[in-house]
């Protein structure tokens, strides 16, 4: 009995099956390649936007404070003291945010500070009220600066987290030309 071979036929056949299959491999992982690094193109993106919005809320809250905290002093207005005490709260939520998205704690840390020390120069005396205005617009002042300094710090993280994702790009697109070149080598090794 003689053993069955492949005709050359089968063989071709086969070899152009085993070339489609690596082909299609490759290109299937291609695809999920692409997905993964366009799912985390959006998530970079809206954690941009997020990190960016909530910088720009934190200044925004800054100036309602100012305004609160100094006409509270010049008119002795318990109603924007308590405006003053909400916008602080709502700016320290927002601040929570950006520590928990990498903002180091060195520039949150002196912006808590201020803001606690500017609170104590708005209780006192009515005597002193118009020497206490003098120093919250001076406190607020360099709580403009902190806020700068956190906006600024907030673009730095965007623009590490930007970096970090391209360089995944940059990864995963060599990884994937390897992968092809591979196949195409071995689908014409097959050939």
């Amino acid at each position: 009995m003689k053993p069955s071979s492949l005709s050359f036929q089968q063989m071709l056949l086969v070899a152009f099956l085993l070339i489609g299959a690596l082909l299609g491999a490759a290109a299937v992982r291609a695809l999920f390649s692409l997905e993964s690094l366009m799912a985390q193109g959006r998530e970079g993106a809206d954690q941009a936007i997020a990190l960016s919005t909530a910088a720009q809320s934190l200044g925004e809250r800054s100036v309602a404070m100012e305004r609160a905290a100094r006409q509270s002093l010049v008119l002795r207005d318990r109603q924007l003291r308590q405006r003053f005490d909400e916008a602080a709260r709502q700016a320290a939520t927002t601040l929570d945010r950006l520590t928990a998205n990498d903002l180091p704690d060195e520039f949150a840390r002196p912006w808590r500070e201020q803001i606690q020390a500017i609170g104590h120069l708005l209780d006192g005396p009515p005597e002193t009220a118009l020497d206490r205005e003098r120093e919250v617009a001076r406190a607020f002042r360099e709580l403009d600066g902190y806020t700068t300094l956190i906006a600024q710090q907030v673009q730095s993280l965007i623009t590490q987290r930007n970096e970090a994702l391209q360089a995944r790009f940059e990864t995963s697109r060599q990884q994937l030309a390897q992968q092809v070149l591979g196949s195409i080598g071995l689908a014409a090794a097959l050939a």
